[in-house]
C-alpha cells in the first residue's frame, strides 16, 4: 500500500501523546484500578441507546470509550498506514443480539453511493472480481491475491489493533477500524459474513465510533483435514501424495500430504458432496466421497475430518491374485466395508454387482473378492463369498459407467438357530484405471415393500397417465400409470436401497431419478420432463431443482457452474435460474459436476448423466440470507394520498426506482438494513425519509412519503408561518410498538401441547406442527396463510406412527431430502416418532426410528417417559441427530441419526450411553455453551430445582460439568424449593456467551443466568457480586421465548401465563436485568396459552410470536400511529429550534392541538417548520418518551416516524465507566475526568479523575450522539 504524507498537524497531535505513555500499565478492563492519564482524541460516540430499563455499573452499555492519540499512533503503525489532514476516522464494532460478531468484511460509500473503502475476499468470476454481495471490484482496486482493497478499512486483531493482513473481516472482537474518511455522513455496508447497515457521521480531524448492528451468515465454507493412510496397513501413512477436489480448477483446493501423511484443505463450501482424488506414483488413483458439513449456526460450523486411502500397484496385484484373474488397467475397481448405521464393519455380506440393463456383471469378467478374517456369526462360517468381520470388499474388473451394487446378509442369533436379515445397496460409478472408495451401509432387513405414487409433469404438475415406469440395475421390469397418472409396484424392490428410475412417455423426455426405498411400504412421486432440447442423441440434459437447505423452499437466484470432473466448463459453464430450477442441455454423458458459485451460497453435486434423456436431480444447497430483498409499496403525500410520477434513490447507493401510474413501486434493498430513502418529483420537496428498514425477506406495504409543496404551503398559511427556503422541515408521525392478535378458529382441545414452526410446504411463510394429547395422541399440522396475515390454516391431522400422550416435538431435516421432518416424544408409550416430510407439507412415518448398526429395531426399548427432545449435530457427521430427555429413569440419551430418518445410539462396551440428569427433567435447550465448536446441551430438572449443563464432544457423547478443582459432576442450583422448566439461550449481557433464562413454576419467577468461561452458568450478580433478585412474572407462567421488541437493539423476553391468559413481554436492559411492560390479554377464543415461539409471519420485519393453548394465536408486531405525543426539535448544541405544528386527522394544521392528534384516519401527524440544516434530535417531552435523530436539509422534508412508548419511569439512570479500548471490548483502562456531552440533550458531566465513573439521567427509550473529550493544558475541552 502507498504511505502518504503525513502532515503537520498530525505530528505534532501525536508527539504530545509520547508524554509518559511508555510507563502506563494496562489494567484488565474498565474498572480495573489505575488510571490512563495521555493524551485524548475527541471522540463521538453513535448509536448510544437507552431502553426501558437503567443502565447500571456493569453494563457494557454504559462503557463510554475514548481513544487516546498513542493508540491512534499505534493503530496505524500497525496498518502501515498515515492519516491525512482534515479527514476522520470511524472505529467500531459489529453486533449482533449485542454481542460481537466475527468475519464481517465491510464496505464504504458516500452519500451517492460512491465507494469509499473496502477490503474484501471475491471471487473471479471471468475477468471480474465479484464480492459476495454481488458489488463488482473496479478493477484498479484488485490485488494480486483476489482482494478488492480501497482506502483504509482494518479488521482490528483480539488486540484491538488493525490487521493488515485480515481481509476475511472482523476478528472475534468484531471491531473494525477505517482512516481517512470525508467529513461528512458515509454509509457502512455487512457485504460478506452478514447482513446489515449503518450510517455514522465523520468530523474532521476526530474520530467516530459506531454500531453496526447484523444478522450473522455463518461463512458457508468449511476447513478439511485428514490423513492419506495405506489401504493394505492402515497405520502406515503416505507422504507426498497428491489430494485433489474433482471438478473444479481452484489451486486452493489441491494439496500434497506431509510427511506424516496429513493433508488439509483451507477452505470449501458447506453441504457439498465432492469428489477427491489421491494419486501417487506407483499406486492407482482413488476417488473418495467427501460431505462437507451442514450449514449451521455461525458458532457451530465443525471442519471435516477426512481420511483416504492409497491403493499402491502392488497391493492390488495382491487382491487380483486372490481373485484368481488379472486386473484389466481399462476398467476399474470399487472398493469399501458394509457397515452398520453406527459405522461399524458388518460381516456375513454377500454382494452383487450389476451394470443399468441389470446384467450380472460377475458373469462377464468383473470379480468380487472379500478380504479375509472372521465370519463367526454367519449362517454359513466356512462360505468365504461373504465379508469377514472387517466388512471390507473389493469389486474389480468393472466396466465404466454406473454401477448397481447391492449385499444382503445372515447373521446367526445366540445358539438356538435363529438368523437376522439386513440389506443395503449403492449407486457408483466405475472409471478406467481408477479405484472408487465407497462404503454401503445397512439400510434394510432384506425385505421387499411395495411402492406406490404418482408421474408428475415438471412443467404443468400435472399427472401423466400411460408413463412407463422402470428401475435400473435389476431384471427389467415396466410399469405404467393409469389414468389418473397412479402407479404401483408391488413387492419387488428391497427396503433400504437405493435405485435408479427411468420413466418414459412419448410426448416427454426419458427422465432419470434417483431414490431410496424405506424399510416400509415407500411413497414415491416421480418427476417426468418435457422434451428435452437437447437434440444430439449422444448428450443428455440435467433437470435439476435446488432447494434451499434451511427452508426446504426453492432455492431463488442461484448461479451453478457446470464442469467434467477435470474442471473444464461444459454445457454453458455458468447458468443463473431466479426461481432455482435449472434445464441444463447438451451435457456430455458420464460424471459432472455442479457447484454453486453465486454470492455465500453454497453445494456441490456429482451426478450421473444418461445420454439421449434428461437427468432429474433435486440439489439440497445452502441458500444463505439474500444480500438483498424485494421491497414494495406506495409513494404518498402527506394527505395519504398515492404520488403519480415520483421516482426514488436510498442514500448511499447510486440506482434509482420509479413509481408506477398508481404511486406504487417495486425494488430492491440490502438484507436486514436501516435506510435514507429519498423520493423525489416535479413540485414536491425532495423528501427523505428516515424510517424505512428491511428484514431477511421480502417486505410490501413499505409506503414512502413525497411531500408536495402545496401540501406544505397551505400548511404554513394555516400556522401563519413562513418557511424559509434556508431551512428545512421536519414532517412525521408518532407511533407506538404493539401487537395485533391473529387467532386461527381451528380448536386443538385440552393440552398439554408441544409445538414447533418449520417450513412445511414450498412457499416463504412459516408452519406450525402441534401435538395432541391421547392414547395414541395425534399431531397438527397447519400452514401459515399467505392472504391473512399471521393466520394458520389447511389443518391436517396425522395419526401415523403417533403413540401415547406425545409430549415435545423437533424439526430438522432428518433424511437429508431438503425438507422439513419431525421427531415426537410419546411419554406413555416410551418411544419416539419420525415423520418424513416432502416439500409439499406430507408427512410419513418412518416404521422403525431407532436402530441398531443392523437396521434391527432395538429391544428392550432404550427410552423410558420421553418428556423433551431437542435435534442438533452432535457428532463429526452430516446427518441431523437428537437428544431425548426421559423423565422414567432421569436420563438424557443421544440418538445419533443415520440419514433416512432413522437413529442409532451410541453404544459404548455392549451398552447404550446415557448421561444422568436430576429429579423429573422437564426441557431441554441447545447450544454452544464453551464456544468449542461442539453443541452443549442443558435440562431443567424439576423435582430438584437444578440445571444439568452437559458438555458435547466430537463423538456424539456428552460429558457433565464438573469443578475445575475436584473434577465432581456438578449442576446449576436454581434455588431451594424451585421447579425450573420452560428455559430460553441468548446472550443476555454482551460478552458473547450464551446465557440461560429460566422459569420457576413453582415460585413464578424468572432467573438469570450468566454464562461463563467454562460452559456452565452462574446466577445473575450486580457490581458488588450480590445476587439479583429473580423477577416475578405472575401465576402459572409456562413457556418463555426471546425477542427484540421495543427497537433498542437489547435482548427481550416473552413469556405465557396461563392464570390469566396473558402474554408478559420483559424488556432487557442490556446486562441481564429486565423492565417488565403491562400484560398483553390473549383474545378469545384462545385460553390456556402453553406454549409461545418466536416467528415473522408477515414478512415485514418485526418480530411475531405464536403462542398455542386451546387455539392458535399469532401477535403480529405492529408500529401503529399513536396521538397525544407532544414533540420539540433541537440541536446538537441542545437548543430548541424549529416551530412544531399538530395535524388532525383530515392532515391538517390544527392550532389548537398542543399533541399529535388520534382521531380517525390520520393519527400522530406533524410538522415542524423552519429546522436550521444539520443533525437535528427530534423528541417526546409528553405522552410518551422516544427520540430521532435526523438530518435537516435546506428545502427539502425530512420524513420520520418517531416511535413513543408510554413507559415509567420516563428518565432512566445511566451509570458506567470512560474508558480507552486497548483491548479487544470491554477490556480496557478507564480514563478519568473526560468530559461528557449527550448531544442535544441538557445532559454535561465529567467522569470521575480516580476512578472514571460517571452517571447522569436521560430519556428512556431514546438514541443519543454522545461526544467524549479531554482537557489538554491550556486547551480545555469546549
Amino acid at each position: 500500500m502507498l504511505m502518504r504524507t503525513l502532515v503537520t498537524w498530525f505530528i505534532n497531535f501525536i508527539a504530545l501523546a509520547f508524554v509518559g505513555c511508555n510507563s502506563q500499565t494496562f489494567p484488565g478492563g474498565p474498572g480495573s484500578t489505575g488510571i490512563r492519564d495521555v493524551p485524548f482524541s475527541e471522540t463521538y460516540l453513535f448509536d448510544f441507546k437507552t431502553g426501558a430499563g437503567p443502565i447500571s455499573r456493569g453494563n457494557p452499555d454504559g462503557n463510554l470509550q475514548i481513544i487516546s492519540a498513542a493508540d491512534l499512533l499505534t493503530l496505524l503503525a500497525a496498518a502501515q498506514d498515515q492519516q491525512l489532514l482534515g479527514l476522520g476516522t470511524v472505529s467500531g464494532l459489529v453486533l449482533s443480539n449485542g454481542s460481537p460478531v466475527q468475519d464481517i468484511a465491510l464496505k464504504v460509500t458516500d452519500a451517492d453511493g460512491n465507494l469509499l473503502a473496502i477490503r474484501m475476499e471475491g471471487k473471479k468470476v471471468g475477468n471480474n472480481l465479484v464480492l459476495p454481495d454481488g458489488f463488482i471490484c473496479p478493477a484498479e482496486n484488485i490485488s494480486f491475491d483476489n482482494i478488492c482493497i480501497k482506502g483504509s478499512v482494518y479488521y482490528n486483531s483480539p488486540g484491538g489493533v488493525p490487521d493488515f493482513s485480515n481481509n476475511r473481516g472482523t476478528s472475534v472482537a468484531g471491531t473494525y477500524t477505517i482512516f481517512n474518511l470525508p467529513p461528512g455522513e458515509v454509509y457502512l455496508w455487512a457485504s460478506r459474513g452478514g447482513r446489515g447497515s449503518a450510517r455514522i457521521k465523520v468530523f474532521a480531524n476526530k474520530i467516530s465510533v459506531g454500531k453496526l448492528q447484523v444478522i450473522p451468515i455463518a461463512i458457508s465454507t468449511v476447513g478439511v483435514t485428514g490423513s492419506v493412510i495405506e489401504a493394505k496397513d492402515e497405520s502406515t501413512a503416505v507422504p507426498e501424495a497428491t489430494v485433489s477436489v474433482l471438478g473444479t480448477t481452484d489451486p486452493g483446493l489441491t494439496t500434497t500430504s506431509d510427511a506424516n501423511g496429513l493433508y488439509s484443505f483451507i477452505s470449501i463450501g458447506t453441504n457439498g458432496n465432492y469428489l477427491l482424488n489421491v494419486s501417487k506414483s506407483g499406486y492407482w488413483d482413488s476417488y473418495h466421497s467427501l460431505n462437507t458439513t451442514p450449514f449451521q449456526a455461525a458458532t457451530n460450523i465443525q471442519d471435516v475430518t477426512k481420511t483416504v486411502s492409497t491403493y499402491s500397484n502392488s497391493y492390488i496385484a495382491e487382491i487380483a491374485s486372490e481373485g484368481g484373474v488379472p486386473v484389466d488397467p481399462d476398467k476399474g475397481i470399487i472398493t469399501g466395508r458394509v457397515t452398520g448405521g453406527d459405522g461399524t464393519p458388518q460381516h456375513c455380506a454377500k454382494l452383487s454387482v450389476r451394470d443399468a440393463a441389470g446384467n450380472d456383471l460377475s458373469a462377464s469378467g468383473t470379480v468380487i473378492v472379500y478380504v479375509d478374517g472372521s465370519r463367526g456369526s454367519c449362517e454359513v462360517t466356512s462360505d468365504t463369498d461373504q465379508t469377514s468381520t472387517n466388512g471390507l470388499f473389493f469389486i474389480y474388473n468393472v466396466p465404466p459407467g454406473e454401477i448397481f451394487v447391492s449385499y444382503f446378509t445372515k447373521v446367526t442369533l445366540g445358539s438356538g438357530g435363529a438368523t437376522s436379515s439386513s440389506s443395503g445397496g449403492m449407486i457408483v460409478p466405475s472409471f478406467p484405471g481408477v479405484v472408487f472408495v465407497q462404503n454401503v451401509t445397512n439400510s434394510g432387513t432384506n425385505t421387499a415393500q411395495d411402492l406406490s405414487g404418482s408421474i408428475i409433469d415438471a412443467a404443468s404438475s400435472a399427472s401423466v397417465s400411460g408413463a412407463q415406469l422402470t428401475f435400473l440395475g435389476i431384471t427389467p421390469q415396466t410399469y405404467s400409470s393409469d389414468s389418473a397418472g397412479d402407479y404401483e409396484v408391488d413387492d419387488t424392490l428391497i427396503g433400504g436401497r437405493a435405485y435408479r428410475a427411468k420413466i418414459s412417455e412419448a410426448g416427454h423426455a426419458d427422465t432419470y431419478e434417483i431414490f431410496t426405498m424405506t424399510d416400509t411400504e415407500t411413497k414415491q412421486n416421480f418427476i417426468i420432463s418435457p422434451p428435452s432440447t437437447t437434440t444430439n442423441p449422444a448428450l443428455g440434459e440435467i433437470y435439476t431443482l435446488l432447494i434451499d437447505q434451511g427452508t426446504g423452499q426453492t432455492a431463488e437466484n442461484v448461479t451453478l457452474r457446470i464442469t467434467d470432473l477435470n474442471g473444464n466448463p461444459i454445457a454453458g459453464g455458468e447458468i443463473t435460474s431466479s426461481d432455482g430450477i435449472f434445464r441444463i442441455p447438451n451435457v456430455p454423458p458420464g460424471m459432472v459436476n455442479l457447484s454453486v458459485i453465486s454470492g455465500e451460497d453454497s453445494g456441490n453435486a456429482t451426478l450421473y448423466v444418461y445420454p439421449n434423456g434428461v437427468t432429474y436431480f433435486e440439489f439440497v444447497m445452502t441458500k444463505v440470507i439474500p444480500s438483498r430483498v424485494t421491497v414494495s409499496g406506495t409513494i404518498k403525500d402527506s394527505a395519504g394520498a398515492s404520488v403519480v410520477g415520483s421516482q426514488w434513490r436510498a442514500v448511499g447507493r447510486s440506482d434509482v426506482i420509479s413509481a408506477d401510474g398508481n404511486g406504487d413501486y417495486q425494488g430492491t434493498l440490502e438484507s436486514f438494513g436501516r435506510f435514507i430513502i429519498k423520493t423525489e418529483k416535479d413540485g414536491s420537496y425532495d423528501t427523505y425519509n428516515f424510517f424505512p428498514r428491511t428484514g431477511v425477506l421480502s417486505s410490501k406495504n413499505l409506503d414512502l412519503f413525497s411531500i408536495s409543496r402545496a401540501q406544505i404551503g397551505d400548511a404554513a398559511t394555516q400556522a401563519g408561518i413562513a418557511q424559509s427556503s434556508a431551512n428545512g422541515l421536519i414532517v412525521g408521525t408518532t407511533i407506538r410498538s404493539s401487537f395485533s392478535q391473529e387467532i386461527s378458529s381451528t380448536a386443538l382441545g385440552a393440552g398439554p401441547h408441544a409445538a414447533a414452526l418449520g417450513f412445511f410446504n414450498q412457499d416463504a411463510i412459516l408452519d406450525i406442527a402441534i401435538t395432541n394429547p391421547g392414547t395414541p395422541g395425534t399431531v397438527t399440522v397447519l400452514f401459515g396463510s399467505e392472504s391473512v396475515d399471521g393466520a394458520f390454516g389447511n389443518p391436517s391431522i396425522i395419526t401415523d406412527g403417533i403413540e401415547d400422550n406425545p409430549s415435545a416435538i423437533a424439526v430438522a431435516d432428518f433424511d437429508g431430502n431438503g425438507s422439513a421432518d419431525l421427531v415426537i416424544t410419546n411419554r406413555d408409550d416410551d418411544s419416539i416418532t419420525v415423520l418424513r416430510g416432502d416439500k409439499n407439507g406430507n408427512f410419513v412415518a418412518v416404521d422403525k426410528p431407532i436402530v441398531d448398526a443392523e437396521q434391527q429395531e432395538i429391544n428392550p426399548h432404550p427410552l423410558s417417559a420421553p418428556i423433551a427432545v431437542v435435534a442438533g449435530f452432535f457428532d463429526s457427521d452430516t446427518f441431523a441427530d437428537i437428544a431425548v430427555v426421559n423423565e422414567g429413569d432421569n436420563s438424557v440419551i443421544v440418538l445419533l441419526g443415520n440419514g433416512n430418518g432413522t437413529f442409532h445410539p451410541i453404544v459404548q462396551n455392549t451398552s447404550i450411553v446415557q448421561n444422568g440428569v436430576e429429579n423429573a427433567p422437564k426441557a431441554i435447550i441447545a447450544g454452544d455453551f464453551n464456544q468449542d465448536q461442539r453443541m452443549d446441551m442443558a435440562i431443567s430438572n424439576s423435582g430438584s430445582g437444578t440445571i444439568t449443563v452437559l458438555l458435547g464432544s466430537t463423538d456424539g457423547t456428552f460429558q457433565p460439568l464438573s469443578d475445575p478443582n475436584t473434577g465432581s459432576p456438578i449442576s446449576v442450583s436454581v434455588g431451594s424449593g424451585s421447579q425450573p422448566e420452560s428455559m430460553a439461550l441468548v446472550d443476555l449481557n454482551s460478552d458473547a456467551r450464551l446465557d440461560l433464562a429460566v422459569i420457576d413454576k413453582n415460585t413464578d419467577v424468572l432467573t438469570i443466568f450468566i454464562g461463563n468461561t467454562s460452559g456452565g452458568f452462574d446466577r445473575l450478580a450486580d457490581a458488588n457480586q450480590n445476587f439479583v433478585p429473580s423477577i416475578a412474572i405472575g401465576n402459572d407462567p409456562s413457556s418463555i421465548s426471546v425477542g427484540e421488541f421495543n427497537g433498542d437493539g437489547r435482548a427481550d423476553l416473552a413469556i405465557t401465563r396461563q392464570a390469566d391468559n396473558s402474554v408478559l413481554v420483559l424488556f432487557g436492559n442490556g446486562d441481564g436485568t429486565f423492565t417488565l411492560s403491562d400484560p398483553i390479554a390473549l383474545e378469545a377464543p384462545l385460553t390456556t396459552p402453553e406454549k409461545i415461539l418466536l416467528s415473522d409471519q408477515d414478512r415485514d420485519g418485526l418480530f411475531d410470536l405464536v403462542v398455542v393453548g386451546s387455539h392458535i394465536g399469532t401477535l403480529l408486531g405492529r408500529e401503529n400511529p399513536v396521538g397525544g405525543i407532544s414533540l420539540e426539535a433541537r440541536d446538537m448544541n441542545g437548543a430548541r429550534v424549529g416551530e412544531v405544528r399538530y395535524l388532525d386527522s383530515a392532515g391538517q394544521v390544527d392550532e389548537s392541538l398542543s399533541a399529535t392528534s388520534a382521531g380517525v384516519g390520520f393519527n400522530g401527524g406533524f410538522v415542524i417548520f423552519n429546522v436550521p440544516p444539520g443533525l437535528v434530535i427530534v423528541r417526546a417531552t409528553n405522552g410518551g418518551v422516544g427520540n430521532n435523530i435526523l438530518d435537516s436539509i435546506p428545502d427539502a422534508v425530512s420524513y420520520t416516524k418517531l416511535r413513543a412508548l408510554s413507559l415509567l419511569p420516563s428518565v432512566v439512570s445511566i451509570n458506567g465507566v470512560t474508558y480507552d479500548p486497548v483491548g479487544p471490548p470491554p477490556a480496557g483502562v478507564p480514563v478519568g475526568a473526560v468530559n461528557i456531552q449527550v448531544l442535544g440533550m441538557d445532559v454535561q458531566t465529567k467522569s470521575d479523575a480516580n476512578s472514571g465513573s460517571y452517571s447522569f439521567d436521560i430519556d428512556a427509550n431514546g438514541e443519543y450522539i454522545v461526544r467524549l473529550c479531554w482537557d489538554l493544558p491550556g486547551q480545555p475541552c469546549q
